[in-house]
């Protein structure tokens, strides 16, 4: 998730090293160092048993819910400033990030609400009375992420929960801020409530998550189906949109779902395939998979002074020294020695044989060889996927890539 958000090179690695670190040592340790209290506290007369509660929950929010959420908090605000300066639009993954750091910290404020009373813990209270206030800004980010796929895709059932999510959270952190920023005492124990009564309403009538799902699928497909008749250059992607909605609808919502969309006397459909048939959109796949272009070199690479080779792909093949990924029709590097890099193939796609009908289509080397940098090194993909994407400019995206990198010997080596 940090990669894809901040659009970073690091190794996969890295993060599973951290991991092993933080969950493996650190919460090993911490349940070692105090174990041999706690087994003589369970031990000990009934009284006890709350006051080890309290010490469980006490660590766990402490060692652990702190630095997640102080973490959280850091990559969001940093994700927030990035979107100020570049104005993109945020991405899909954001809202889920967003709402679990969230859903943690009031989970924690409901844990932590027995220690309110314990004068050397009553740090921890203030701490996460604070969390509110500081993560509300944040709000309208998770929101803006949702609206833009709502408006896009049409409304889903876990689309629904997100925004209820994201309404729940709104009314508990501003309930909670106007306490904290007003100094008045509160308790963070009816706060489960509110999610009850969301859902629960969420969860009957027209305003439904099923109901609203349904009419805004059929809205959309309905659209999808009128426009099959403009130009031929969006009629495919529009059509292939249209059949996997009409999948979608058959399956979650049974053949009645599609009644309006169908002529008066059309008999019900009984499967997908006859309500795709029905619908005009049978002799489209559900993904446009068929059209996926491989293109390959094969050849000798051109050598031009002496230096070192390394084998780089998107699924990291020298991952300490270099990495790929591909980003819609570029590819980012990151190399020790000259950092980041952007190489971009759409100039190169009138060359390419995108609408060759074999699975491997040949290429020269010169379709496919790339300059590094300020430096004489030189890219030369021996395998590049690319893929269509419906409904998107351009059409086309980087799916994988395979190649070597040439790197001079007089370049730093």
């Amino acid at each position: 998730v940090f990669n894809s958000l901040f659009e970073l090179g690091f190794s996969a690695t890295v993060y599973a090293h951290i991991a092993t670190w933080i969950f493996a040592v650190g919460g090993v340790g911490l349940v070692a160092t105090g174990l041999p209290d706690l087994v003589d506290e369970w031990a000990s007369q009934d009284p006890v048993v709350s006051e080890l509660q309290k010490r469980v929950v006490y660590g766990g929010a402490a060692f652990l819910a702190v630095p997640l959420l102080g973490l959280y908090l850091v990559i969001l605000y940093a994700y927030g400033g990035k979107i100020l300066m570049t104005g993109e639009v945020p991405s899909n993954l954001l809202s889920p990030l967003a709402l679990g750091a969230a859903l943690i910290g009031l989970i924690t404020l409901f844990l932590i609400e027995p220690l309110r009373d314990v004068n050397e813990r009553k740090w921890l209270g203030t701490l996460f009375d604070a969390f509110p206030v500081a993560y509300l800004p944040l709000l309208p980010m998770p929101a803006w992420a949702l609206w833009v796929r709502i408006q896009q895709h049409g409304w889903t059932e876990f689309r629904y929960v997100r925004v209820v999510a994201v309404l729940g959270i709104t009314l508990c952190f501003g309930w909670i801020a106007w306490h904290v920023l007003r100094r008045r005492a509160f308790s963070a124990l009816p706060l489960p409530a509110v999610f009850g009564v969301l859902f629960l309403l969420g969860a009957v009538g027209p305003w439904g998550a099923l109901s609203v799902s349904e009419r805004s699928q059929v809205a959309h497909l309905r659209q999808e189906l009128s426009a099959s008749s403009a130009a031929a250059a969006s009629r495919d992607e529009t059509r292939a949109d249209a059949h996997r909605r009409v999948r979608y609808l058959f399956e979650h919502f049974g053949p009645q779902s599609l009644r309006p969309l169908l002529d008066t006397g059309q008999e019900r459909p009984a499967s997908v395939a006859d309500a795709q048939e029905a619908l005009g959109v049978a002799d489209l796949p559900d993904r446009p998979r068929a059209r996926v272009v491989h293109l390959t070199y094969d050849g000798p690479v051109s050598v031009p002074a002496a230096g070192t080779v390394h084998s780089v792909g998107t699924r990291g093949e020298d991952g300490e020294r270099v990495t790929m990924q591909a980003q819609g029709l570029s590819l980012i590097l990151f190399t020790e020695w000259e950092g980041r890099d952007t190489l971009s193939i759409e100039d190169r796609l009138p060359r390419l044989p995108l609408g060759g009908e074999g699975r491997l289509q040949s290429v020269p080397e010169s379709d496919v060889t790339f300059r590094v940098g300020s430096s004489a090194a030189r890219l030369v993909l021996r395998r590049l996927v690319l893929a269509p994407v419906p409904n998107s400019d351009p059409d086309w995206h980087i799916q994988e890539a395979e190649g070597v990198l040439f790197r001079p010997k007089d370049s730093g080596e």
